[in-house]
């Protein structure tokens, strides 16, 4: 009994014990520290008149929920004290069982975790608004470009002045509305805009997602794309699969600050034995010696969507390999460290993968890969391009067709 009364006496948590009838015979230190309470005071008295009489109504309501078929209750509940603080306790309740099912008593034991749950919740909010902060810079990438644009042809007095103009500030009214969701959303319920998945054709959120770029004035990286007709149609939302465009295109170009080459690859992807395509592109990664995957599993056996962005840049060291999909990770001054930790969540959710190949000196490959549905037969139609014609953009707009 010394040897119980010890360890009891000297835990962290507050615990109380009762009788059959409901008196405390147990009432440790902890649980007189919380609740403001003497334990001499509360011993031989009715558990639940006392914890209501101290503001603790939460706890007896645990109390009162065992007994009879059920013979453990948890839950986390309220209490102010008598000096007005107000306090989250997290508290387990169960029977005290005896010979021949005979109940002996009940025992609860609780802690006060309100700055556990405060410091959680300001980690959160911290998250939270770095990730918010983050989505509402790619909309302004776009408004700033076609500004820039509508400018410079102000400037040169481009004959197609009032197409630019119209296709400029449609741009930026489109993105004008995108951060207004964003706001909405987040002022709603603090989360991010609401996922509506549509069946798409991804090499069309490709063009839509590079369109900026290749207005743009003064762009020292070529933009070569490349995309296979007939690429089977996936179902995503189009604004996040161009948020995941268009954060990988931004590292690209950024990877290239005295220029160079970004090349954009669009197509269908057919698994064969052992997980590699049939068309043997797996060869192609031959060159790089980093490989770092956001789900290694989620593909293994299907076809997929493949986008894959390639830039000539500086490439990956080893030493940053496995962090590149940690929040709060940037090999960027000004970086936020969370594109590719929000890149990898959007994927996720459609069971997809972000596959990142690279070597220092040579450059990166970052393929982002969408399922293909097996049990949908609809097709992207036809592009009017030619099989693997490839066109390039460096500061322009492509020539009308």
């Amino acid at each position: 009994k010394r040897y119980i009364e010890t360890i009891i006496g000297n835990v962290g948590a507050g615990i109380i014990a009762t009788n059959p009838g409901g008196r405390i015979d147990t009432f440790n230190a902890a649980a007189a520290g919380i609740l403001g309470i003497k334990g001499r005071n509360a011993r031989g008295r009715d558990a639940r008149k006392v914890l209501r009489r101290v503001g603790a109504s939460g706890l007896a309501e645990v109390l009162d929920e065992v007994g009879g078929r059920r013979e453990v209750a948890r839950r986390e509940v309220g209490f102010t004290a008598g000096d007005g603080r107000v306090a989250t306790l997290r508290a387990v309740a169960t029977v005290v069982g005896g010979p021949r099912g005979r109940v002996m008593g009940k025992v609860i034991v609780f802690e006060d975790v309100t700055e556990l749950i405060r410091s959680k919740k300001l980690v959160a909010w911290s998250e939270m608004a770095r990730q918010v902060a983050h989505e509402i810079k790619n909309p302004l990438t776009p408004m700033k470009l076609s500004a820039q644009h509508l400018i410079q042809a102000r400037r040169d007095r481009a004959g197609d002045f009032d197409r630019v103009l119209e296709e400029s500030v449609g741009t930026i009214v489109e993105q004008i509305e995108s951060l207004r969701r964003i706001a909405v959303e987040f002022s709603q319920f603090s989360r991010m805009p609401e996922r509506k998945p549509e069946w798409l054709d991804i090499g069309t959120v490709v063009e839509e997602s590079l369109a900026q770029y290749e207005c743009a004035v003064g762009l020292p990286v070529e933009i070569r794309k490349t995309i296979e007709p007939g690429v089977p149609r996936v179902r995503v939302d189009r604004d996040e699969a161009k948020r995941v465009f268009v954060n990988i295109a931004e590292n690209a170009i950024q990877a290239m600050p005295e220029g160079g080459t970004l090349e954009v690859d669009c197509r269908r992807v057919t698994r064969r034995g052992r997980g590699f395509p049939r068309d043997g592109s797996h060869k192609a990664g031959a060159q790089y010696e980093i490989r770092v995957s956001s789900n290694e599993t989620a593909l293994r056996s299907r076809d997929f969507v493949e986008v894959a962005f390639t830039d000539r840049g500086a490439g990956i060291s080893n030493a940053n390999a496995g962090k590149l999909f940690e929040p709060n990770f940037s090999t960027k001054t000004h970086g936020t460290g969370l594109g590719l930790a929000i890149c990898k969540g959007v994927m996720d959710a459609y069971g997809g993968e972000i596959l990142i190949e690279s070597r220092e000196g040579v450059g990166t490959r970052v393929s982002v890969r969408f399922p293909v549905p097996r049990d949908r037969s609809d097709t992207a139609p036809r592009t009017r391009r030619h099989p693997g014609r490839k066109q390039s953009s460096r500061g322009r707009r492509p020539r009308r067709r």
